[in-house]
């Protein structure tokens, strides 16, 4: 109990800081995502694409892996067919299964090659398709999860599964990401709508 009640005080004493704003809070989880030597998350994304009145949703399932400086894995299965990216270090293997085509590719020496090297273009495809978890793996994640954000939104500190979350929508023209990350040591992400 002690130890919760360490962790609300803590968690309210950076909500009420004027220094904390959005921003601050992502360039935390960015930094602690960059000491990090490997992860591994399993993601559903429930996407809507409206246009001209219509709207088209799907399920997107993903397992993601990696390792630095350069295993990764992602898998996914959803409405528009299924898709495996790996990289064992030395060969980066795709294989799109409902077209049964395979493909392979050197091994980027790092994360950041992928967004440099023409001959990654696999990779870094896969990398796009986990959005914000993708810039994640990259040399400066908060540059690149910043890039072409005009506001960053500190909203406040919300409960989750037992734990507190900041709550930080970040907006990009037409299209607004909310992100909950960890409050405490370890600032992981927890939930993006």
């Amino acid at each position: 109990e002690h130890c919760q009640r360490d962790e609300v005080d803590e968690a309210i004493a950076i909500r009420d800081s004027h220094r904390y704003a959005g921003d601050q809070v992502i360039k935390a989880m960015a930094d602690y995502f960059t000491e990090i030597n490997s992860f591994s998350v399993d993601v559903a994304t429930h996407r809507v694409v409206s246009k001209d009145g219509m709207s088209r949703e799907s399920m997107v399932i993903q397992t993601v892996a990696m390792r630095r400086p350069n295993g990764f894995s992602l898998i996914e299965t959803g409405a528009d067919g299924s898709l495996t990216v790996k990289s064992d270090g030395k060969v980066v293997t795709t294989y799109l299964a409902d077209l049964e085509q395979y493909m392979e590719t050197p091994a980027p020496s790092t994360f950041d090659d992928v967004t440099y090297e023409p001959s990654q273009l696999p990779m870094r495809l896969a990398l796009e398709r986990i959005a914000i978890l993708g810039a994640l793996l990259l040399g400066d994640p908060h540059d690149w999860l910043m890039r072409d954000v005009s506001t960053a939104s500190y909203i406040g500190l919300e409960r989750l599964d037992g734990g507190l979350y900041h709550h930080i929508v970040l907006s990009r023209g037409e299209v607004d990401w909310n992100i909950w990350v960890a409050s405490g040591k370890a600032p992981l992400l927890k939930m993006i709508i």
